[in-house]
Protein backbone atom coordinates (compact mmCIF):
# COMPACT_ATOMS: atom_id res chain seq x y z
CA UNK A 1 0.00 0.00 0.00
CA UNK A 2 1.33 3.64 -0.89
CA UNK A 3 2.55 5.49 2.09
CA UNK A 4 0.50 8.76 1.26
CA UNK A 5 1.68 10.16 4.73
CA UNK A 6 4.58 12.20 3.29
CA UNK A 7 2.28 13.85 0.09
CA UNK A 8 -0.21 14.77 2.47
CA UNK A 9 2.52 16.42 5.46
CA UNK A 10 3.54 18.55 2.14
CA UNK A 11 0.53 19.59 1.51
CA UNK A 12 -0.37 20.89 4.57
CA UNK A 13 2.79 22.64 4.80
CA UNK A 14 1.82 24.26 1.81
CA UNK A 15 -1.60 25.18 3.03
CA UNK A 16 -0.29 27.27 6.19
CA UNK A 17 2.68 28.80 4.60
CA UNK A 18 2.30 32.26 4.96
CA UNK A 19 2.41 34.15 1.58
CA UNK A 20 5.16 36.62 0.29
CA UNK A 21 5.63 39.91 -0.53
CA UNK A 22 6.70 40.39 -4.30
CA UNK A 23 8.07 43.73 -3.94
CA UNK A 24 8.97 45.73 -0.42
CA UNK A 25 6.25 48.23 0.48
CA UNK A 26 6.47 52.10 0.45
CA UNK A 27 3.85 54.01 2.20
CA UNK A 28 3.44 57.54 1.13
CA UNK A 29 1.58 59.81 3.12
CA UNK A 30 -0.28 62.91 2.26
CA UNK A 31 -2.01 65.60 3.81
CA UNK A 32 -4.61 68.50 2.84
CA UNK A 33 -5.41 70.98 5.52
CA UNK A 34 -9.08 71.30 6.40
CA UNK A 35 -9.21 74.90 5.18
CA UNK A 36 -8.47 73.38 1.44
CA UNK A 37 -9.68 69.96 1.65
CA UNK A 38 -13.41 69.38 -0.26
CA UNK A 39 -15.46 66.69 -1.78
CA UNK A 40 -12.63 66.40 -4.39
CA UNK A 41 -9.91 64.85 -2.34
CA UNK A 42 -7.38 67.04 -3.94
CA UNK A 43 -4.32 65.80 -1.20
CA UNK A 44 -1.05 67.10 -2.28
CA UNK A 45 1.39 64.40 -3.84
CA UNK A 46 -1.66 62.13 -3.58
CA UNK A 47 -4.24 60.43 -6.29
CA UNK A 48 -7.91 60.85 -5.63
CA UNK A 49 -9.89 57.81 -5.08
CA UNK A 50 -11.51 55.75 -7.38
CA UNK A 51 -14.08 53.53 -8.12
CA UNK A 52 -14.18 50.14 -10.13
CA UNK A 53 -11.20 49.15 -8.43
CA UNK A 54 -10.83 45.43 -7.04
CA UNK A 55 -11.48 46.28 -3.71
CA UNK A 56 -15.10 47.84 -4.87
CA UNK A 57 -16.03 44.48 -5.63
CA UNK A 58 -15.26 42.64 -1.96
CA UNK A 59 -16.94 42.04 0.87
CA UNK A 60 -15.96 43.64 4.11
CA UNK A 61 -17.07 42.05 7.44
CA UNK A 62 -15.74 43.37 10.75
CA UNK A 63 -13.81 40.46 12.70
CA UNK A 64 -13.28 42.55 16.09
CA UNK A 65 -14.31 45.99 17.86
CA UNK A 66 -17.61 47.65 17.48
CA UNK A 67 -18.24 50.25 14.47
CA UNK A 68 -19.97 53.39 15.44
CA UNK A 69 -23.74 53.37 14.76
CA UNK A 70 -23.63 57.33 13.99
CA UNK A 71 -20.99 56.07 10.67
CA UNK A 72 -22.24 54.80 7.21
CA UNK A 73 -21.64 51.24 7.57
CA UNK A 74 -19.30 49.21 5.84
CA UNK A 75 -19.73 49.39 2.48
CA UNK A 76 -18.55 53.43 2.64
CA UNK A 77 -15.26 52.03 2.34
CA UNK A 78 -15.45 50.47 -1.39
CA UNK A 79 -18.87 52.08 -2.69
CA UNK A 80 -16.56 54.53 -4.77
CA UNK A 81 -18.47 57.39 -3.28
CA UNK A 82 -17.04 60.55 -0.87
CA UNK A 83 -18.76 62.74 1.94
CA UNK A 84 -19.29 66.02 0.90
CA UNK A 85 -17.88 67.51 4.37
CA UNK A 86 -15.31 66.88 6.85
CA UNK A 87 -17.67 66.01 9.50
CA UNK A 88 -20.08 63.71 7.77
CA UNK A 89 -20.82 60.78 9.97
CA UNK A 90 -23.19 58.86 7.77
CA UNK A 91 -20.44 58.85 4.69
CA UNK A 92 -18.01 57.46 6.46
CA UNK A 93 -17.31 54.06 8.82
CA UNK A 94 -15.50 54.56 12.05
CA UNK A 95 -15.79 52.60 15.24
CA UNK A 96 -17.55 53.41 18.18
CA UNK A 97 -16.50 55.77 20.94
CA UNK A 98 -14.34 54.91 23.70
CA UNK A 99 -12.81 51.98 22.05
CA UNK A 100 -9.87 50.82 20.63
CA UNK A 101 -10.97 50.26 17.02
CA UNK A 102 -11.41 46.48 15.55
CA UNK A 103 -10.15 44.64 12.62
CA UNK A 104 -11.61 44.65 9.13
CA UNK A 105 -11.55 41.87 6.81
CA UNK A 106 -12.02 42.56 3.37
CA UNK A 107 -12.41 39.70 1.00
CA UNK A 108 -11.54 40.18 -2.45
CA UNK A 109 -13.66 37.29 -3.90
CA UNK A 110 -10.51 36.22 -6.13
CA UNK A 111 -6.85 36.17 -5.68
CA UNK A 112 -5.17 39.34 -7.31
CA UNK A 113 -1.53 40.60 -8.02
CA UNK A 114 -2.23 43.71 -5.49
CA UNK A 115 -0.90 47.12 -6.90
CA UNK A 116 -1.43 49.61 -4.32
CA UNK A 117 -3.79 49.90 -1.37
CA UNK A 118 -4.82 53.83 -0.41
CA UNK A 119 -6.88 54.39 2.45
CA UNK A 120 -8.77 58.12 2.60
CA UNK A 121 -9.65 59.88 5.85
CA UNK A 122 -11.43 63.41 6.26
CA UNK A 123 -12.35 65.47 9.79
CA UNK A 124 -11.69 68.67 10.99
CA UNK A 125 -9.66 67.76 14.25
CA UNK A 126 -7.93 64.27 15.78
CA UNK A 127 -10.31 61.58 13.35
CA UNK A 128 -8.36 62.29 10.80
CA UNK A 129 -5.17 60.85 11.09
CA UNK A 130 -4.59 56.96 10.37
CA UNK A 131 -3.02 54.57 12.37
CA UNK A 132 -3.26 50.91 11.34
CA UNK A 133 -1.86 47.71 10.09
CA UNK A 134 -2.60 45.68 7.06
CA UNK A 135 -1.89 42.12 6.53
CA UNK A 136 -2.50 39.60 3.43
CA UNK A 137 -3.35 36.03 2.40
CA UNK A 138 -4.17 34.19 -0.55
CA UNK A 139 -5.44 30.34 0.42
CA UNK A 140 -5.62 27.99 -2.90
CA UNK A 141 -8.18 26.06 -4.70
CA UNK A 142 -11.47 26.46 -2.95
CA UNK A 143 -12.20 23.10 -2.05
CA UNK A 144 -8.84 23.83 0.07
CA UNK A 145 -9.21 26.93 1.28
CA UNK A 146 -12.71 25.71 3.15
CA UNK A 147 -10.86 23.05 5.04
CA UNK A 148 -7.73 25.83 5.85
CA UNK A 149 -10.53 28.03 7.73
CA UNK A 150 -12.28 25.34 9.48
CA UNK A 151 -8.93 23.97 10.73
CA UNK A 152 -8.12 24.96 14.12
CA UNK A 153 -4.39 24.73 13.83
CA UNK A 154 -2.21 27.40 12.11
CA UNK A 155 -4.05 29.16 9.89
CA UNK A 156 -6.85 31.31 11.05
CA UNK A 157 -9.34 33.58 8.39
CA UNK A 158 -10.59 35.95 11.29
CA UNK A 159 -8.00 36.12 13.55
CA UNK A 160 -9.27 37.37 17.19
CA UNK A 161 -8.05 40.54 18.66
CA UNK A 162 -5.88 38.98 20.67
CA UNK A 163 -4.18 36.90 18.15
CA UNK A 164 -1.07 38.11 16.14
CA UNK A 165 -2.15 37.79 12.54
CA UNK A 166 1.68 36.61 11.72
CA UNK A 167 1.62 33.77 13.67
CA UNK A 168 -2.00 32.62 11.74
CA UNK A 169 -0.85 32.82 8.26
CA UNK A 170 -1.08 36.00 7.26
CA UNK A 171 1.47 38.19 5.47
CA UNK A 172 2.15 41.64 6.95
CA UNK A 173 2.08 44.52 4.31
CA UNK A 174 2.53 48.13 5.86
CA UNK A 175 2.10 49.75 9.13
CA UNK A 176 0.40 53.04 8.88
CA UNK A 177 0.45 55.96 11.09
CA UNK A 178 0.42 59.22 10.05
CA UNK A 179 0.73 60.96 13.47
CA UNK A 180 3.35 62.89 13.99
CA UNK A 181 4.74 66.16 13.27
CA UNK A 182 4.14 66.55 9.75
CA UNK A 183 1.71 64.15 7.83
CA UNK A 184 2.89 65.11 4.21
CA UNK A 185 6.08 62.93 4.61
CA UNK A 186 6.83 59.30 2.77
CA UNK A 187 7.58 56.39 5.40
CA UNK A 188 9.40 52.97 4.97
CA UNK A 189 7.82 50.24 6.67
CA UNK A 190 10.62 50.22 9.33
CA UNK A 191 9.96 53.78 9.98
CA UNK A 192 6.32 52.72 10.86
CA UNK A 193 7.05 50.26 13.05
CA UNK A 194 8.61 53.03 15.45
CA UNK A 195 6.73 55.80 15.44
CA UNK A 196 3.82 54.02 17.47
CA UNK A 197 5.65 53.35 20.60
CA UNK A 198 5.51 55.14 23.97
CA UNK A 199 7.80 57.75 25.17
CA UNK A 200 10.20 56.99 27.20
CA UNK A 201 10.40 59.18 30.44
CA UNK A 202 13.17 61.01 29.51
CA UNK A 203 11.41 62.17 26.20
CA UNK A 204 7.85 63.01 27.57
CA UNK A 205 9.08 66.92 28.13
CA UNK A 206 10.57 67.34 24.93
CA UNK A 207 7.45 65.77 22.77
CA UNK A 208 5.57 68.92 22.90
CA UNK A 209 8.37 71.16 22.44
CA UNK A 210 8.60 73.79 19.52
CA UNK A 211 11.27 73.06 17.02
CA UNK A 212 14.57 75.44 16.83
CA UNK A 213 15.68 76.81 13.73
CA UNK A 214 17.63 74.52 13.13
CA UNK A 215 15.36 71.46 13.02
CA UNK A 216 12.39 73.03 11.45
CA UNK A 217 13.88 71.96 7.72
CA UNK A 218 14.66 68.24 9.28
CA UNK A 219 11.13 66.95 9.83
CA UNK A 220 9.85 66.82 6.39
CA UNK A 221 13.08 64.48 5.17
CA UNK A 222 12.97 60.43 5.37
CA UNK A 223 12.88 59.48 8.83
CA UNK A 224 16.23 58.01 9.93
CA UNK A 225 16.18 55.44 13.34
CA UNK A 226 18.33 58.62 15.54
CA UNK A 227 14.74 60.83 14.45
CA UNK A 228 12.31 58.02 16.57
CA UNK A 229 11.38 60.78 19.10
CA UNK A 230 10.22 63.36 16.63
CA UNK A 231 8.07 61.05 14.83
CA UNK A 232 6.59 59.95 17.94
CA UNK A 233 5.35 63.45 18.62
CA UNK A 234 1.31 64.17 18.18
CA UNK A 235 -0.08 65.95 15.51
CA UNK A 236 0.08 69.71 16.34
CA UNK A 237 -2.98 71.85 15.93
CA UNK A 238 -2.12 73.23 12.75
CA UNK A 239 -1.98 69.85 11.01
CA UNK A 240 -4.65 68.08 13.03
CA UNK A 241 -7.61 67.70 10.71
CA UNK A 242 -8.65 67.89 7.32
CA UNK A 243 -7.80 65.25 4.77
CA UNK A 244 -5.05 62.33 4.95
CA UNK A 245 -4.35 59.84 2.19
CA UNK A 246 -1.96 57.12 2.29
CA UNK A 247 -0.78 54.80 -0.56
CA UNK A 248 0.97 51.49 -0.21
CA UNK A 249 2.82 50.45 -3.06
CA UNK A 250 6.07 48.92 -3.77
CA UNK A 251 9.35 50.50 -3.22
CA UNK A 252 10.52 53.44 -5.68
CA UNK A 253 13.49 50.91 -7.72
CA UNK A 254 10.61 48.84 -9.37
CA UNK A 255 7.81 50.37 -9.30
CA UNK A 256 6.23 47.87 -12.01
CA UNK A 257 6.27 45.04 -9.61
CA UNK A 258 2.83 44.11 -7.62
CA UNK A 259 3.71 43.50 -3.84
CA UNK A 260 1.92 40.34 -3.94
CA UNK A 261 -0.69 37.82 -4.88
CA UNK A 262 -3.91 38.73 -2.62
CA UNK A 263 -7.29 37.32 -2.21
CA UNK A 264 -8.20 38.54 1.44
CA UNK A 265 -6.68 41.63 3.30
CA UNK A 266 -6.69 42.19 6.97
CA UNK A 267 -6.74 45.41 7.99
CA UNK A 268 -6.06 46.07 12.19
CA UNK A 269 -6.81 49.81 12.96
CA UNK A 270 -6.37 51.79 16.13
CA UNK A 271 -7.77 54.89 17.68
CA UNK A 272 -6.12 58.30 15.53
CA UNK A 273 -5.61 59.80 19.28
CA UNK A 274 -5.22 57.22 22.23
CA UNK A 275 -6.96 57.85 25.39
CA UNK A 276 -9.60 60.45 23.76
CA UNK A 277 -13.44 59.32 23.63
CA UNK A 278 -13.86 60.23 20.32
CA UNK A 279 -10.57 59.57 18.34
CA UNK A 280 -11.56 56.44 15.78
CA UNK A 281 -10.46 57.48 12.22
CA UNK A 282 -13.73 58.96 9.82
CA UNK A 283 -12.34 56.71 7.16
CA UNK A 284 -14.01 57.87 3.48
CA UNK A 285 -12.88 54.93 1.71
CA UNK A 286 -10.22 52.47 1.29
CA UNK A 287 -9.25 51.64 -2.49
CA UNK A 288 -7.71 48.13 -3.53
CA UNK A 289 -6.03 48.43 -7.27
CA UNK A 290 -4.54 45.25 -9.38
CA UNK A 291 -2.23 45.42 -11.40
CA UNK A 292 -2.57 46.78 -14.98
CA UNK A 293 -6.73 47.02 -14.04
CA UNK A 294 -8.17 50.35 -15.10
CA UNK A 295 -10.30 52.57 -12.90
CA UNK A 296 -12.60 56.17 -12.97
CA UNK A 297 -12.28 58.49 -10.42
CA UNK A 298 -14.74 58.39 -7.40
CA UNK A 299 -16.92 61.22 -6.95
CA UNK A 300 -18.75 62.88 -4.13
CA UNK A 301 -22.55 61.62 -3.45
CA UNK A 302 -25.21 63.55 -5.78
CA UNK A 303 -28.38 63.79 -4.21
CA UNK A 304 -31.35 65.85 -5.20
CA UNK A 305 -32.07 68.13 -2.46
CA UNK A 306 -28.19 68.85 -1.45
CA UNK A 307 -26.36 72.22 -2.93
CA UNK A 308 -22.74 73.36 -2.16
CA UNK A 309 -22.87 77.15 -1.38
CA UNK A 310 -19.45 78.86 -1.56
CA UNK A 311 -18.46 81.80 0.96
CA UNK A 312 -16.25 84.51 0.36
CA UNK A 313 -14.79 82.90 -3.10
CA UNK A 314 -14.71 79.81 -1.61
CA UNK A 315 -13.02 80.59 1.74
CA UNK A 316 -15.97 78.84 3.42
CA UNK A 317 -18.21 76.34 2.00
CA UNK A 318 -21.58 75.07 3.46
CA UNK A 319 -23.77 72.44 2.09
CA UNK A 320 -27.73 72.93 2.12
CA UNK A 321 -29.47 69.82 2.64
CA UNK A 322 -33.53 69.64 1.73
CA UNK A 323 -33.26 66.23 -0.10
CA UNK A 324 -36.08 64.83 2.94
CA UNK A 325 -38.42 68.19 2.14
CA UNK A 326 -38.72 69.27 -1.49
CA UNK A 327 -41.09 72.05 -0.69
CA UNK A 328 -38.25 73.94 1.36
CA UNK A 329 -35.85 73.61 -1.28
CA UNK A 330 -36.22 76.65 -3.38
CA UNK A 331 -36.85 79.02 -0.53
CA UNK A 332 -33.53 77.51 1.72
CA UNK A 333 -31.39 77.93 -1.94
CA UNK A 334 -32.47 81.65 -2.76
CA UNK A 335 -34.02 83.11 0.45
CA UNK A 336 -32.09 81.29 3.74
CA UNK A 337 -28.48 80.81 1.73
CA UNK A 338 -27.58 84.19 1.40
CA UNK A 339 -28.32 85.08 4.46
CA UNK A 340 -25.47 82.48 5.45
CA UNK A 341 -23.29 83.01 2.73
CA UNK A 342 -23.44 86.79 4.30
CA UNK A 343 -23.48 86.17 8.40
CA UNK A 344 -21.15 83.26 8.82
CA UNK A 345 -17.97 85.28 7.97
CA UNK A 346 -19.44 88.10 10.46
CA UNK A 347 -19.95 85.69 13.13
CA UNK A 348 -16.69 83.97 12.56
CA UNK A 349 -14.80 87.94 12.57
CA UNK A 350 -17.51 88.38 15.69
CA UNK A 351 -15.90 85.37 17.48
CA UNK A 352 -12.19 85.33 16.54
CA UNK A 353 -9.90 84.59 19.42
CA UNK A 354 -6.13 84.01 18.95
CA UNK A 355 -4.46 80.35 17.57
CA UNK A 356 -8.64 79.91 16.54
CA UNK A 357 -9.70 78.88 12.90
CA UNK A 358 -13.20 78.65 13.14
CA UNK A 359 -14.75 75.98 10.81
CA UNK A 360 -14.13 75.81 7.07
CA UNK A 361 -16.99 74.21 5.85
CA UNK A 362 -20.60 73.01 7.73
CA UNK A 363 -24.12 71.68 7.09
CA UNK A 364 -27.46 72.80 7.53
CA UNK A 365 -29.80 70.01 7.16
CA UNK A 366 -33.61 70.79 6.68
CA UNK A 367 -35.18 67.29 8.53
CA UNK A 368 -38.54 66.41 8.76
CA UNK A 369 -37.44 63.43 10.99
CA UNK A 370 -36.69 66.55 13.83
CA UNK A 371 -39.03 67.80 16.64
CA UNK A 372 -38.30 71.33 18.33
CA UNK A 373 -36.79 74.10 15.96
CA UNK A 374 -32.52 73.56 15.42
CA UNK A 375 -29.55 72.19 16.61
CA UNK A 376 -25.86 72.13 16.17
CA UNK A 377 -23.87 69.49 16.47
CA UNK A 378 -19.92 70.04 15.64
CA UNK A 379 -20.34 71.42 11.83
CA UNK A 380 -23.71 69.77 11.39
CA UNK A 381 -27.03 71.98 11.81
CA UNK A 382 -30.13 70.45 11.51
CA UNK A 383 -33.53 72.28 11.47
CA UNK A 384 -36.98 71.20 11.88
CA UNK A 385 -38.78 71.43 8.45
CA UNK A 386 -41.97 71.34 10.31
CA UNK A 387 -40.99 74.33 12.58
CA UNK A 388 -39.48 76.04 9.70
CA UNK A 389 -42.62 75.73 7.17
CA UNK A 390 -44.53 77.55 9.90
CA UNK A 391 -42.27 80.50 10.40
CA UNK A 392 -40.49 81.18 6.94
CA UNK A 393 -41.82 84.89 7.14
CA UNK A 394 -40.61 85.02 10.88
CA UNK A 395 -38.32 83.40 12.60
CA UNK A 396 -36.45 80.45 10.53
CA UNK A 397 -33.63 83.29 9.04
CA UNK A 398 -32.91 84.18 12.50
CA UNK A 399 -33.08 80.59 14.02
CA UNK A 400 -30.42 80.07 11.79
CA UNK A 401 -27.92 82.75 12.53
CA UNK A 402 -28.07 81.49 16.12
CA UNK A 403 -26.77 77.91 14.85
CA UNK A 404 -24.49 79.60 12.80
CA UNK A 405 -22.91 81.43 15.91
CA UNK A 406 -22.37 77.56 17.28
CA UNK A 407 -20.67 75.96 14.77
CA UNK A 408 -18.46 78.91 14.89
CA UNK A 409 -17.74 78.60 18.98
CA UNK A 410 -16.96 74.94 19.43
CA UNK A 411 -16.48 75.79 22.34
CA UNK A 412 -16.57 71.54 23.59
CA UNK A 413 -12.98 71.28 22.02
CA UNK A 414 -11.47 73.38 25.16
CA UNK A 415 -9.95 70.40 26.09
CA UNK A 416 -7.53 69.81 22.98
CA UNK A 417 -5.13 72.87 23.95
CA UNK A 418 -6.17 73.34 27.85
CA UNK A 419 -6.13 69.80 29.55
CA UNK A 420 -7.83 72.11 32.35
CA UNK A 421 -10.36 73.66 31.03
CA UNK A 422 -13.42 74.16 32.68
CA UNK A 423 -17.17 73.73 30.82
CA UNK A 424 -18.87 76.74 29.85
CA UNK A 425 -21.93 77.48 31.25
CA UNK A 426 -24.83 76.72 28.82
CA UNK A 427 -26.55 80.18 29.93
CA UNK A 428 -23.05 81.82 28.25
CA UNK A 429 -23.00 79.61 25.59
CA UNK A 430 -26.73 80.37 24.05
CA UNK A 431 -26.61 83.94 25.35
CA UNK A 432 -23.50 84.75 23.29
CA UNK A 433 -25.70 83.18 20.45
CA UNK A 434 -28.83 84.88 21.06
CA UNK A 435 -27.09 88.16 21.10
CA UNK A 436 -25.58 88.20 17.60
CA UNK A 437 -28.92 86.75 16.34
CA UNK A 438 -31.36 89.39 18.22
CA UNK A 439 -29.08 92.83 18.54
CA UNK A 440 -26.77 92.28 15.22
CA UNK A 441 -28.86 89.96 12.83
CA UNK A 442 -31.94 91.69 13.29
CA UNK A 443 -32.14 94.37 16.16
CA UNK A 444 -35.54 95.78 15.02
CA UNK A 445 -36.76 93.05 16.82
CA UNK A 446 -35.64 95.06 20.43
CA UNK A 447 -34.52 92.00 21.95
CA UNK A 448 -37.01 90.04 20.67
CA UNK A 449 -39.84 91.25 23.01
CA UNK A 450 -37.27 91.36 26.01
CA UNK A 451 -38.00 95.05 25.95
CA UNK A 452 -42.13 94.60 26.50
CA UNK A 453 -41.47 92.03 29.56
CA UNK A 454 -41.39 93.24 33.20
CA UNK A 455 -37.53 93.69 34.27
CA UNK A 456 -38.30 91.82 37.12
CA UNK A 457 -38.56 88.55 35.21
CA UNK A 458 -35.39 89.06 33.30
CA UNK A 459 -32.31 86.90 34.68
CA UNK A 460 -28.84 87.68 33.40
CA UNK A 461 -28.19 83.79 33.52
CA UNK A 462 -31.59 82.55 32.51
CA UNK A 463 -29.91 82.10 28.64
CA UNK A 464 -31.01 82.81 25.34
CA UNK A 465 -32.91 86.28 24.95
CA UNK A 466 -32.64 87.24 28.69
CA UNK A 467 -28.69 86.41 28.69
CA UNK A 468 -28.57 88.09 25.65
CA UNK A 469 -30.42 91.57 26.61
CA UNK A 470 -27.81 91.63 29.28
CA UNK A 471 -24.93 91.48 27.54
CA UNK A 472 -26.35 94.20 25.30
CA UNK A 473 -26.95 96.15 28.39
CA UNK A 474 -23.16 95.04 29.79
CA UNK A 475 -21.65 96.26 26.65
CA UNK A 476 -23.36 99.26 25.93
CA UNK A 477 -22.37 100.40 29.30
CA UNK A 478 -18.70 101.18 28.23
CA UNK A 479 -17.49 97.58 27.56
CA UNK A 480 -17.46 97.36 24.11
CA UNK A 481 -14.63 94.37 24.53
CA UNK A 482 -17.10 92.01 26.23
CA UNK A 483 -18.33 89.53 23.53
CA UNK A 484 -14.70 89.20 22.82
CA UNK A 485 -13.60 88.76 26.18
CA UNK A 486 -16.49 85.99 26.70
CA UNK A 487 -15.68 84.56 23.69
CA UNK A 488 -12.17 83.68 24.52
CA UNK A 489 -13.15 82.30 28.00
CA UNK A 490 -15.47 80.13 26.32
CA UNK A 491 -13.46 78.45 23.95
CA UNK A 492 -10.30 77.99 26.39
CA UNK A 493 -12.32 76.97 28.32
CA UNK A 494 -11.65 79.35 31.24
CA UNK A 495 -14.41 80.63 32.16
CA UNK A 496 -15.53 81.46 35.80
CA UNK A 497 -17.80 83.68 37.99
CA UNK A 498 -14.61 85.27 38.67
CA UNK A 499 -14.84 86.69 35.24
CA UNK A 500 -17.38 89.99 35.28
CA UNK A 501 -15.64 91.37 37.89
CA UNK A 502 -12.17 91.15 36.02
CA UNK A 503 -13.97 92.52 32.90
CA UNK A 504 -15.98 95.13 34.57
CA UNK A 505 -14.93 95.65 37.98
CA UNK A 506 -18.66 94.32 39.33
CA UNK A 507 -19.69 91.03 39.77
CA UNK A 508 -22.49 89.35 37.60
CA UNK A 509 -25.32 89.90 40.13
CA UNK A 510 -24.23 93.43 40.58
CA UNK A 511 -24.38 93.84 36.81
CA UNK A 512 -27.76 92.59 36.75
CA UNK A 513 -29.23 94.59 39.66
CA UNK A 514 -27.74 97.80 37.87
CA UNK A 515 -29.61 96.45 34.54
CA UNK A 516 -32.69 95.91 36.34
CA UNK A 517 -32.63 99.59 38.14
CA UNK A 518 -31.91 101.00 34.62
CA UNK A 519 -35.05 99.11 33.03
CA UNK A 520 -37.22 100.06 36.24
CA UNK A 521 -36.15 103.22 37.38
CA UNK A 522 -38.33 104.57 40.46
CA UNK A 523 -39.66 108.00 40.29
CA UNK A 524 -38.16 110.59 41.87
CA UNK A 525 -39.25 111.69 45.17
CA UNK A 526 -42.15 114.87 45.57
CA UNK A 527 -41.12 117.18 47.44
Amino acid sequence: MLNRTPLLLALAASLHAPTSLWAEATVSVGHQSERRADARFQIPEMESPVQGDAGEEGTWAVVSGTPDRAGGGLTKLNDGQLPRLSDQPSENFFFAPATDGGRLLLDLERSIELAEIRSYSWHPSERSPQVYTVYGCDPPAEDQRERQIDNDGSFQLKPAAETDPESCGWTKIASINTRGPKVDRRLRPSDNSKVDRRLRPSERNNADRRLRPSERNNVDRRLRPSRENTASQPLRPATVGGQVGVKIANNDEDSRSPLGRFRYLLFEIQPAEPGARFSNTFFSEIDVLEKGAAVTPAHSIDVEGIATFEIESGEYEFVMDTSDCSDLTRWAEQELAPVVQQWYPKVVELLASDGYEAPQSFRIHISSAMDGVAATSGTNVTCSADWYRRNLQGEAKGATVHELVHVVQQYGNARRTNPQAKRTPGWVVEGIADYVRWHLYEPESVGGGVARRRPSSLRYDASYRDTAAFLAWVIDEGNPDLLAQLNAAARTGTYTDAFWRKTTGSTAQQLSDAWHAELDPKPAAQD
